[in-house]
């Protein structure tokens, strides 16, 4: 497979001094920002791997949709990079995984989205749930104790939702 180069890609792409590729607006050719308002910045080894997909790093692992973010603290050089299809992650020592015939740069493992995905729709279930519930309390008997103590529990859920709310897909 012939690898990508920087005059393949131009319209998405624009050369730094050291090496890297600062992703832009194809139509206006504006440095696109990720979510710090910083330039998406693709580098070094992640950079050489989407490289090396050739034709098929577009359609198979996208463009970079952020920049490259530290995995653990006790491993800085491990580091993750979104994409539009995937994150890839640079593990030198293949530390957090060893995929068979995976060099430096390897996709991360799906499960761990849904996994995410699942436990927020649990916590999104659980918080359904008691809203019906305070609502019902709150009908039947406004003066009991129990629905005191669901109306300080309200609170809470509240706050929960105002968190989980944003990460629903």
């Amino acid at each position: 497979m012939t690898p990508l180069t920087l005059n393949d890609v131009k319209q998405y792409f624009k050369a730094n001094a050291d090496g890297s590729w600062t992703r832009i607006d194809a139509k206006t050719g504006v440095p696109l920002l990720d979510s710090l308002n910083k330039p998406i910045i693709l580098k070094g080894a992640i950079l050489t791997d989407w490289c090396a997909h050739g034709t098929d790093a577009l359609p198979d692992i996208g463009l970079p949709e952020g920049n490259e973010t530290q995995v653990d603290p006790a491993h800085p050089e491990i580091v993750d990079q979104q994409f539009e299809r995937c994150t890839r992650r640079y593990d030198p020592h293949h530390v957090k995984d060893s995929p068979r015939g995976a060099g430096v740069v390897y996709a991360v493992h799906i499960e761990n989205l849904y996994s995410a995905q699942t436990k927020l729709d649990m916590a999104l279930e659980q918080l359904a749930a008691m809203q019906k519930q305070l609502a019902a309390a709150t009908a039947t008997s406004p003066e009991s104790a129990y629905v005191a103590a669901v109306k300080e529990v309200d609170v809470h859920i509240k706050a929960i939702a105002a968190v989980i709310d944003p990460l629903a897909v």
